[in-house]
């Protein structure tokens, strides 16, 4: 993730393991165009229910990096209007 803004199309199926710093603090909203895997990892991408997630297009995360390159998903969102 480039440090271009801090909202991001993510258009891939490549699973995310990790975000790249945007700087302690900061807030990033990332759109899914389609299914991948969101892998969670107990401090540098931690998710909801501590469990990777399986992404749909449209679904949308908000992510808070409460440490260099570590990102906590305050807020995600299915498309689906599912439960995460």
């Amino acid at each position: 993730m480039g440090k271009d803004g801090n909202h991001f199309d993510v258009s891939g199926s490549t699973p995310i393991t990790s975000i790249g710093t945007q700087g302690i603090g900061s807030y990033v909203t990332l759109h899914f165009d389609a299914a991948l895997t969101f892998t969670h990892h107990s401090t540098d991408l931690i998710l909801p229910g501590a469990a990777n997630i399986t992404t749909a297009a449209g679904d949308i995360a908000v992510m808070y990096e409460y440490a260099s390159a570590d990102w906590r998903c305050v807020s995600y969102t299915k498309a689906s209007g599912a439960a995460v």
